[in-house]
């Protein structure tokens, strides 16, 4: 791409939220800018960005604020720029918008909030709900309500030592494991079992030979977390042979650059729709239009080199038939 600022929009990355996922996928792809980068001689340091949108006033709020602080200043060292106590408020075509009233120019957003809870069960008046998520007993059984039970993150599921369990995988599956033990005793007549797990730790990998970790109370962090993070995913993998496969290919990662090859490409959906606010550009006259569009709802204006309106597209109407 010759354009400098439509080659900066398309190499603008935009990460919102602070947790674990966000955290992780914005310090991969500032790896793999950093990876890529000497292949491409004409791309200038400036031009290819990674920034992360979060709420709060630090990141990984789950751990300790020491570990929260020390991803947030690794990840600004590796060049993510950090947007702390924002929330986006919308995201178009080209452009983020935040809710401090800035826009963002860019591309390609990848979203780490969470879930909504699902309308199935916000909609319902029966059951007792916690900010959306139904109420369970330390035995997984819904509060107050008979042959109903519940786990994982759709419900508020009380942790043993205090408060609810975390929305991850370890607590989720034994969960699970529980809730299934106990209608089976239920079935059966015989007394339910309490959710007795309160954690192992937390790990959460920042990038290359960095990761933070907090295990059985103590703390780690950099390459000795990063180490810990790699074995624990590892053994938790299926299979042997899936096993052999990922440990071989982290070691080649240890001694060779990344590999940039997609071998096996997936074809994307030719449909797709788009969320515009006003001011923003579909495309311009200098640009080649390749799709055809059809207006959902609202109205989009096509204009000429000198800003004249020349069409009004609204509900139910299409535009760019050259494309076909």
């Amino acid at each position: 791409v010759n354009d400098a600022e439509l080659r900066r929009q398309l190499l603008s990355f935009v990460v919102v939220g602070g947790g674990y996922s966000g955290v992780e996928t914005a310090g991969q792809i500032q790896d793999l800018i950093g990876g890529v980068r000497p292949y491409y001689r004409n791309i200038s340091p400036e031009d290819a960005t990674v920034t992360l949108v979060h709420s709060g006033e630090r990141l990984l709020g789950m751990l300790s604020e020491s570990l929260g602080t020390y991803t947030g200043d690794c990840l600004q060292k590796m060049g993510v720029k950090i947007v702390f106590c924002c929330r986006v408020r919308a995201v178009t075509a080209r452009t983020v918008q935040l809710s401090d009233g800035t826009n963002v120019d860019s591309s390609l957003v990848v979203c780490t909030v969470g879930n909504a809870p699902h309308p199935l069960i916000t909609q319902q008046t029966e059951l007792p709900l916690e900010r959306g998520k139904l109420v369970v007993e330390s035995t997984g059984q819904v509060r107050g309500v008979e042959g109903v039970w519940s786990a994982g993150d759709g419900c508020a599921f009380p942790k043993a030592d205090g408060g609810n369990c975390p929305e991850t995988a370890q607590f989720a599956m034994r969960q699970g494991a529980l809730v299934g033990a106990n209608i089976a005793a239920h079935l059966a007549g015989r007394p339910l079992k309490p959710f007795r797990f309160t954690g192992l730790g937390e790990l959460a990998t920042i990038g290359h030979h960095r990761a933070v970790a907090q295990v059985f109370g103590m703390r780690f962090s950099g390459i000795i977390a990063w180490f810990m993070w790699r074995t624990i995913y590892l053994a938790k993998l299926p299979g042997l042979d899936r096993k052999l496969r990922v440990m071989s290919e982290w070691t080649f990662e240890l001694f060779f650059p990344r590999d940039i090859n997609l071998l096996t490409p997936t074809a994307s959906s030719p449909l797709g729709e788009m969320h515009l606010e006003p001011g923003d550009s579909l495309f311009r006259a200098s640009e080649h239009a390749q799709s055809l569009y059809a207006v959902k709802q609202g109205q989009v204006d096509i204009t000429d080199s000198h800003g004249t309106v020349v069409k009004s597209a609204g509900p139910g109407e299409h535009f760019g038939e050259r494309a076909l």
